[in-house]
């Protein structure tokens, strides 16, 4: 699910707009989400999500994304409940439900900052922007290259080991969730070794290529800040202000 989610499979409007526009659009979204508490401000972040991923036509992907996540987003509502429950922080039904949802809420827009600059950009375009940036060395847009480009790869490794203990007779869905926990442990062994094998893939790839050399690096790709990404970002930050401002 991961996998499929985090590799942009198709050319979208939100695909023309710098990365680095877009990474920072999401950033301060997912920032000022952390730091309100205001359930109305909120609301209107989760409009303001709905409204870019509408424009740039993911909001199909989006709303999977978030069905993925319903049994989480469940889970974080009934256990912030049960804490304000024993704690016996509530005087009504209303402050009850309150602190919950707009806990809730501040998750799905946490996750939903982020979701289309995922579909929209591959790890390939969003470090070739980053090394553009001339303050930022070549080692670290390098390393977050290769973080990017693992989480898919390991989500993928995980659902190819997860599908062969299923085929051999491992019931991994069945059982309490203690038993299922350490059902689940069986199969951290086969994905340790998948990963030190692509890690040792890297290594290699990266001598090959001469890694290491003090020559500046070039790119047949240049990135460049246009009017759309100006708007984009401007228009958050307007939307943004008024909130604060209100």
């Amino acid at each position: 699910m991961v996998y499929r989610f985090l590799t942009p499979k198709k050319e979208t409007p939100l695909f023309q707009l710098d990365p680095r526009i877009k990474f920072l659009t999401s950033s301060i979204i997912g920032l000022y989400a952390i730091f309100t508490s205001n359930f109305k401000v909120l609301i209107l972040l989760f409009l303001l999500i709905f409204l870019i991923n509408f424009l740039g036509k993911l909001l199909i992907e989006w709303l999977k994304m978030l069905k993925s996540f319903t049994t989480l987003i469940f889970l974080i509502f009934i256990v912030e409940v049960v804490h304000i429950y024993l704690l016996g922080e509530y005087f009504s039904l209303k402050v009850l439900m309150e602190k919950p949802a707009t806990l809730t809420l501040k998750f799905i827009i946490l996750v939903s900052a982020f979701t289309f600059f995922y579909l929209s950009t591959s790890p390939e375009a969003f470090t070739t922007s980053i090394q553009q940036l001339k303050f930022i060395p070549y080692s670290f847009s390098l390393t977050l290259t290769i973080a990017l480009r693992f989480i898919p790869i390991l989500a993928y490794e995980f659902q190819e080991v997860y599908d062969a203990q299923r085929s051999r007779g491992v019931e991994l869905e069945k059982g309490s969730i203690i038993l299922r926990i350490r059902k689940m442990a069986s199969m951290l062994t086969p994905l340790m070794v998948k990963a030190i094998r692509k890690s040792f893939e890297v290594a290699e790839t990266l001598e090959t290529r001469c890694y290491g050399l003090k020559k500046p690096k070039t790119s047949i790709y240049i990135s460049r800040v246009g009017k759309w990404d100006l708007t984009l970002i401007c228009g958050v930050i307007l939307v943004l202000a008024l909130t604060f401002y209100v």
